[in-house]
């Protein structure tokens, strides 16, 4: 099976991780209409110079654009844009990008010019045509996906489906899917050889930035001790604990309980009657629940003030939970990242960073080096095995995840993933729910573990289970926009449309980039036969998330029954080229193969379904289709049944992968 993950496909040249803003500080300018364009997504730093005016701004989700607009990125920076012609586009660090034109009809063209940086685009078939202009060359693209870096004097440019046609006055070149070509200031276009054409190592992880939150310890010890102690002091009466205890409980609890837990324990307390290390302790935990639930000004400053009371350990979580909260303050900050490691959850949290700093092989090498630092450390290992299990190194993960469980056969990261592994790669579902449930009674604060077991629930069916199991996660974590989708999704598999929408709006008031949410809410239009708000939807969230497979197949879905054929045969061809080894693209195809009387290739279709759905562990069900339905046929309760059964977004541990709606 192909890898699972939440992914968005690299810049040519660039390796940053994306993910999107989670607060906007700004209200969008207003513009004159029609806007050219609106932004989707961005991270950090990316600003905007309107053709209307002369200084540089911040720019905002929800930006309308104009031609003549000019947007750039800086060293960490990422732009997701969606024009009105429908033509994708995500704008790479250290990028800058000119709107020259867009296409008011069939006769004219889409303009871009890239000054500098790398950008990924993605085209319609039979729209308008698409031409980017650098100083080396121009591409004339119709209906494809590309990518492009100018560099210098240099443009290069990679094909991952279609054709393009790079030009300048000394030549031209046409570039087929998979192929590569460049051109220099006053030299011919040349082809490339591409000697990786896997065009999934072109991809790009969406890891949440606040979940670090989530996973800061600021107690130590293995679990099954920390929950002796817990124990111990719980049974004891309230004007028996001593101080250190009333600290040790607070810590233990916010670690395995939760922060519902933590706060309850915290209101009791006096902070005059505890040490000055012990008050520097409770105000760490403080600071953990105020970055977890997006107070990052509180965050910071409490950071800031427990940070001289702390030992060295612990310091070190102040250190890099202060330069998280700082960030998270302010997208358009930009501070450099610390380099002190004093202990495993600094090492942890400095290999997360570098996440977005670089890229997860620069995660993978942070977690070695710390691995080797503190060798009898368990969740080192079993974090490594998450990046790993995101890069589908299945020895890695393998590999990690043995060495993390044997220092402790009881480490809840180290069973959650390994529930993960089972779950997505081996399709062993019951082998999964076993080790998730075991997680979570060692770890019944963690809303991943429990988000993990909704999702296998839902896909063996176990439908009061898994309503159960998200709403439990939402009540631990109400700040994750993966868990309201997924919930959302899952209601929407139900014909429960009315109670989805909630989750939805709340998903996306959370992040307004979240592309899963997006998609889910295009899947609502088309529910409530809304067809254009739901095929407007679903294209912002691929843009969002172009390596997002689930978008593909909802847009094919929306634009079969629509009517536009061209348009639904290109998401498919999309979604299979992301993910060969989704049964679900088989299905669909079969299904527009019955539309059309087309016996040879449904049957043959529906063959490839039951063999792909087979590979993943033998958990399928029936494409069922009768000649009555009305053709165009693809509605949403088809496009249902051949999806229903799929696991929605697990949020693997700190780093959520795999969306498989």
């Amino acid at each position: 099976m192909g890898a699972h993950r939440l992914t968005l496909p690299a810049l040519l040249g660039g390796a940053l991780i994306g993910a999107s803003s989670l607060c906007a500080f700004a209200d969008p300018v207003p513009r004159p209409s029609p806007a050219a364009g609106a932004v989707i997504a961005r991270k950090t730093g990316e600003e905007v110079r309107f053709i209307d005016a002369s200084q540089w701004r911040f720019v905002d989700v929800k930006q309308d654009l104009l031609v003549g607009d000019v947007l750039r990125t800086n060293a960490v920076g990422q732009l997701a844009i969606l024009f009105s012609d429908r033509t994708q586009i995500r704008l790479g660090r250290n990028s800058s990008l000119v709107v020259k034109n867009l296409a008011a009809s069939g006769g004219e063209e889409t303009v871009f010019e890239l000054q500098s940086g790398s950008i990924w685009a993605r085209a319609e078939r039979g729209g308008t045509s698409v031409k980017v202009e650098t100083p080396a060359a121009t591409a004339a693209i119709r209906g494809t996906d590309w990518t492009m870096t100018v560099a210098g004097s240099r443009t290069a440019l990679r094909v991952l489906d279609g054709r393009v046609s790079l030009s300048n006055p000394q030549g031209s070149v046409d570039v087929s899917q998979g192929q590569a070509a460049a051109a220099t200031i006053g030299q011919a276009p040349e082809m490339l050889a591409i000697v990786d054409s896997d065009d999934r190592e072109q991809m790009l992880f969406y890891l949440p930035r606040r979940e670090p939150f989530e996973r800061m310890s600021p107690t130590f010890g293995r679990p099954v001790e920390v929950r002796r102690t817990i124990t111990a002091i719980s049974e004891k009466d309230a004007d028996a604990r001593s101080a250190e205890e009333w600290v040790a409980l607070a810590e233990g609890q916010l670690r395995l309980d939760g922060v519902l837990a933590a706060e309850q324990t915290l209101a009791s307390l006096d902070d005059s009657k505890f040490s000055r290390s012990q008050r520097a302790r409770l105000t760490l935990v403080r600071a953990i629940i105020a970055g977890f639930k997006n107070d990052y000004t509180t965050s910071a400053r409490l950071f800031a003030e427990a940070k001289p009371g702390l030992d060295k350990r612990r310091q070190g979580i102040a250190l890099y939970g202060g330069y998280y909260a700082r960030t998270l303050a302010d997208p358009n900050r930009v501070e450099p990242l610390p380099t002190a490691v004093d202990g495993p959850e600094a090492a942890f949290l400095r290999a997360y960073a570098l996440g977005f700093l670089n890229d997860l092989k620069a995660t993978i090498a942070e977690f070695k080096s710390a691995e080797k630092r503190f060798p009898d450390d368990p969740v080192l290992p079993a974090y490594r095995a998450w990046i790993a299990l995101l890069l589908n190194d299945r020895e890695q993960t393998l590999e990690a995840t043995e060495r993390a469980l044997a220092l402790d056969p009881d480490n809840p990261v180290a069973l959650e993933v390994s529930s993960h592994y089972l779950w997505g790669i081996r399709g062993d579902l019951r082998g999964a729910l076993a080790k998730v449930e075991r997680s979570v009674d060692l770890e019944p604060g963690s809303a991943s573990s429990w988000n993990q077991i909704g999702n296998i629930q839902s896909e063996l069916g176990g439908v009061r289970e898994a309503e159960a199991a998200f709403r439990k996660s939402i009540s631990i974590d109400p700040f994750s926009a993966a868990t309201y989708t997924n919930l959302a999704i899952f209601y929407l598999d139900l014909d429960r449309v009315n109670d989805a929408k909630p989750l939805i709006d709340k998903a996306l008031s959370l992040d307004a980039g979240f592309s899963p949410a997006l998609v889910a809410r295009g899947r609502y239009y088309l529910q409530t036969g809304k067809a254009r708000l739901g095929v407007e939807d679903i294209f912002a969230g691929s843009v969002s998330d172009p390596g997002y497979q689930q978008a593909q197949l909802g847009l094919a879905a929306a634009q079969y029954q629509k009517g536009d054929r061209v348009a639904a045969d290109q998401a498919l061809d999309n979604a299979e080229r992301l993910d060969g080894n989704d049964p679900v693209v088989s299905a669909v195809r079969a299904r527009m193969a019955l539309d059309d009387y087309d016996s040879e290739n449904a049957i043959r279709y529906a063959r490839d379904y039951v063999r792909l759905s087979r590979a993943r562990g033998g958990y399928y069900g029936a494409l069922g289709a009768n000649q009555s339905l009305a053709r165009p046929s693809m509605t949403p309760s088809a496009f249902r049944a051949s999806t229903r059964g799929r696991t929605i977004i697990p949020t693997l541990c700190s780093i959520p992968s795999p969306v498989r709606p």
